[in-house]
This record gives structure tokens, C-alpha cells and sequence, in this order.
């Protein structure tokens, strides 16, 4: 091989290794930089999780049941509160009542969406530690003997509150599930309403909270 062809080669050979390593480099610098915008993806997610608003939702009985042979009406208060750190805004709530728990998550997805379909701003601004109580006088309306177990109905409230947030545009949505009960003085227990007995007074009337609840 002659001198001028063997630095050919080598200058050939360095060029090829340089090509290379610049190659290699380049995708080493983008799989960082991806790794970095990825990250910083994951922190602002995580800031606006610690930061942002969220609605905790609580009911207690408000007065008697009322029973009638087209159906129930339960009257409940609904206490919201912002247990985050930034003002919740457009807060709106939907409470309803349904008589078997496979019934619940559908209509908690149902509640949901018509708060988002209702007119825009129609709500309030919730601060943060702010709670607010909302009287609610929810009905449920059938022929209660279609549904009846041995003279006693299962009653199941459910509800969601829906708001925005300072963070983003999209909605926000807290779910929850509550079994009504009546609790009996003789006996000590927890049983379903039994719908035969006239009207139940608040007094005996015991919310627990049940699965199905949600926050996003």
C-alpha cells in the first residue's frame, strides 16, 4: 500500500468514526432531553396536585323521610369543603337517590355530566378551608312495591360536585356514595327502611358512606 493511499484510509476510517460518534451523541442528547421533558412533566403535575383545589363532600340526615306508595323523599344536607390550597371555582352539586347499589356508578357518571351541561358559572367559588352546607330534599320516585324485599327498601344517595380549578380548563368532579338506614332503638342495628311504618324521623336515620365515590 502506498503512503498516500494509507492516510486515505485513515482519514476515511476517521471520518467514519466521527459520523459515528456524532450519531450516537445526537441521540444520547435527545433521549435526555426527552427524559428531562418528561420529568418536568411529572414536577408541574405533582405542584398543581399539591396546590390545587379539592372538594371533600359530607351529608348528614335534615329532616324526617317521608314515604309515600310512589316512592321516598329523603331530606339531607350536603357539606362541601375545600380541603386544598387554591380557591375551587364554579362548584355545582347533583344529588339522587337509587335503590340498588349496581345502580350507583352509572349514576354517579350520569350526575357528573349534567353538572357539566349546566349553564357555565352557575356555581360558587369555594376558598381554600371554606365549607358550605347545601339543604337538599331528594326523591325517589316508583311503584315501591315492584321493588320491595319482604317489606323493606334499600336506599342508596348518591351525588357529585363538580368545579374548576385555577390550574387548568377542564372539570373537576368529587363523587360519593351513602347508604340511608334506619337505626332501631330495641334491637341495636342498622337495617334497611322498611316502608310500611309511616315517615322516619331524623333521628333515626343513619348515613354510612358506602364504594363508588370519586375524586378527579
Amino acid at each position: 500500500m502506498e503512503m498516500g493511499d494509507y492516510f486515505d484510509y485513515l482519514i476515511k476510517f476517521s471520518t467514519i468514526l466521527s459520523t459515528i460518534f456524532a450519531g450516537w451523541a445526537a441521540i444520547a442528547a435527545s433521549s435526555a432531553a426527552r427524559a428531562a421533558i418528561r420529568q418536568a412533566k411529572i414536577s408541574q403535575d405533582a405542584l398543581i396536585i399539591d396546590q390545587r383545589a379539592w372538594l371533600n363532600v359530607n351529608l348528614l340526615p335534615a329532616g324526617d323521610l317521608e314515604i309515600f306508595p310512589t316512592g321516598i323523599q329523603i331530606f339531607v344536607q350536603a357539606f362541601v369543603k375545600n380541603i386544598g390550597r387554591t380557591p375551587a371555582l364554579d362548584a355545582r352539586s347533583n344529588i339522587a337517590v337509587v335503590h340498588d347499589m349496581s345502580l350507583i356508578i352509572q349514576k354517579l357518571k350520569d350526575l357528573a355530566l349534567e353538572n357539566e351541561k349546566s349553564v357555565p358559572f352557575s356555581g360558587r367559588m369555594v376558598l381554600p378551608g371554606e365549607e358550605y352546607g347545601r339543604p337538599w330534599a331528594v326523591t325517589f320516585e316508583d311503584d315501591l312495591n315492584s321493588i320491595l324485599e319482604d317489606g323493606y327498601i334499600s336506599s342508596f344517595i348518591v351525588g357529585v360536585t363538580t368545579y374548576k380549578i385555577i390550574n387548568d380548563d377542564g372539570y373537576h368532579h368529587t363523587g360519593f356514595a351513602y347508604s340511608c338506614e334506619r337505626f332501631s332503638e330495641d334491637i341495636r342495628i342498622w337495617h334497611p327502611l322498611r316502608v310500611d311504618v309511616g315517615n322516619i324521623p331524623k333521628s333515626e336515620i343513619v348515613f354510612s358512606a358506602i364504594s363508588g365515590g370519586f375524586a378527579t
